[in-house]
């Protein structure tokens, strides 16, 4: 999945305050939690990292710094060390793009040699999985009797792990949807 495509579909997810009228929240709670669909366009930027991988080309082009999927958060900028690029966070712990291998990962905040997750294979795969973890947990709000339903979320973290290149990635998507069994 390209970015332009991600970054569409992923505003086309995005609540409307009438799907809040059941829920007793700030009107700045609503504000906050719909700008989490929504990626910014930057303008005149400077391409620090010249490269075709899509997640550094869609933080260099637009600014998802708001965008909240689950627990997962992007960078503002793409900070780059010896050997991965720091795209977000998951918690305190940093998402990376892994130089060498191109895979995407959680590293321990404490050990940045440490994966705790390994997230994806590829950085388009990563994208297209991300974006089925939006339309799962966009669900919840309108139905959320479906975080109960543990069949459904095993078959939504399947689908992402199997998106992602397979078994290898499934814990990720199971602490990302809360999935526990």
């Amino acid at each position: 999945m390209n970015a332009e495509i991600f970054i569409r579909r992923l505003k086309e997810l995005a609540p409307s305050v009438e799907d809040f009228k059941n829920y007793n929240v700030s009107e700045n709670y609503i504000k906050d939690h719909i700008s989490r669909y929504d990626c910014k366009p930057r303008y005149n930027t400077y391409f620090n990292i010249i490269t075709s991988d899509e997640i550094l080309q869609l933080l260099q082009a637009y600014d998802c710094s708001k965008v909240g999927i689950g627990n997962l958060s992007f960078v503002n900028e793409v900070i780059e060390a010896e050997d991965y690029y720091q795209i977000g966070n998951v918690e305190l712990d940093i998402l990376v793009l892994n130089k060498i291998t191109l895979e995407i990962e959680v590293r321990d905040h404490d050990s940045l040699d440490y994966v705790i997750w390994p997230c994806a294979s590829k950085s388009d795969l990563f994208l297209e999985a991300l974006l089925a973890c939006a339309v799962f947990l966009r669900s919840l709000l309108s139905n959320p009797l479906l975080e109960q339903d543990k069949d459904y979320m095993l078959d939504v973290v399947n689908l992402c792990s199997e998106k992602v290149g397979g078994e290898k990635y499934l814990d990720f998507y199971k602490m990302l949807l809360g999935y526990f069994d």
